[in-house]
Parts: structure tokens; sequence; C-alpha cells
């Protein structure tokens, strides 16, 4: 009988319903501010990015080649007794670019397409004081950003929904 009862106090305390005001505003503050906070990490990684690559050049590279290649890495185990080796398969391009002075690059990058093939043109951005460095795609960056927002709207409406709700 005593345990039925647990049971059942177990089960009204996660019921939005059954918790005092106090409870509920700490329910819905906490994963907001979980949201607000990966949002400006995000944002500021992304701004950091932009910022240190502003002066990057763009230019049209052409597609020698593509391959597919793969590494071994070694993992270490929980224990650390064991080593793991496991086998990572990626894909690279060589592509040549040339910069503002007419000089030539070819260089070997790993790209995500898998539409890539010979003879394909890609913008890229390469760094005038150093033309093999190239700038990161940004895509994954604004994922993220995109993400975020997408995350804090949805947030939003879930108060605000709590809001009119409370207030009926």
């Amino acid at each position: 009988m005593n345990n039925r009862n647990n049971k059942h106090n177990r089960s009204k305390s996660t019921d939005l319903s059954n918790m005092n005001n106090k409870d509920k505003k700490a329910f819905m503050i906490i994963p907001g501010i979980v949201i607000l906070l990966f949002l400006i990490c995000s944002i500021f990684i992304t701004k950091t990015v932009i910022n240190s690559t502003a002066n990057y050049i763009k230019t049209t590279a052409t597609v020698q080649s593509t391959h597919k290649g793969s590494k071994q890495e070694t993992v270490k185990t929980k224990n650390r007794l064991h080593t793991k080796h496991r086998t990572v398969t990626y894909n690279y391009a060589t592509i040549t670019y040339k910069d503002t002075n007419n000089n030539a690059y070819t260089i070997n990058k790993e790209y995500s397409m898998t539409s890539l093939k010979q003879g394909d043109k890609m913008t890229i951005y390469y760094n005038p004081d150093n033309p093999e460095k190239l700038k990161p795609e940004m895509s994954i960056f604004y994922i993220m950003d995109s993400i975020g927002v997408i995350f804090l709207l949805i947030y939003l409406c879930v108060i605000c929904k709590f809001i009119i709700k409370s207030k009926k």
C-alpha cells in the first residue's frame, strides 16, 4: 500500500498542473537559460571566425581530382588499459586557384559535398598573407546559429502558451 502511494506521489510531482508557481517558473526558466547560452556561444564562435577571416580574398578554384581516403585513429577506452583503432574515411579534392598576384596554388582540401567532381568550380577564400590557408566553410556555423534561434522560438511559444493558460 505504501509503495503504491509513493508511485502515485511521484507521478503527481512531474505533472505541471500540480506544481506551485515557484516550481513552474524554475521549470520554465532553466531551459531558456540553457538555450540562450547555446545561442550566445554559437553566435560568438561565428563572429570570431568571421572577424579572424575578414581579410581573406574570395576566388574561384577548380577541382582537379577527387578521392576518398581513410586513416587509422587510436582511441583510448574508458579503462585506459586498452586502445582501440578505428578507420576514419574522408573525401578530399585536389583544387587549384590563383591569388591576386596570379600565383597558382594546388592543395588537397577535405570536403563534405558528395557530388563534387573533376572540373567543378568552387568559391574559396584564402589568406593574402598565407595563400595556402583557406577560410573554413561557414555553413556549419550558420546552421548552429539557426538551430539556436529555432529552439529559442519554440521555447518562447511554449512560455507564451503557459502564460496564456495560467491567465484563464
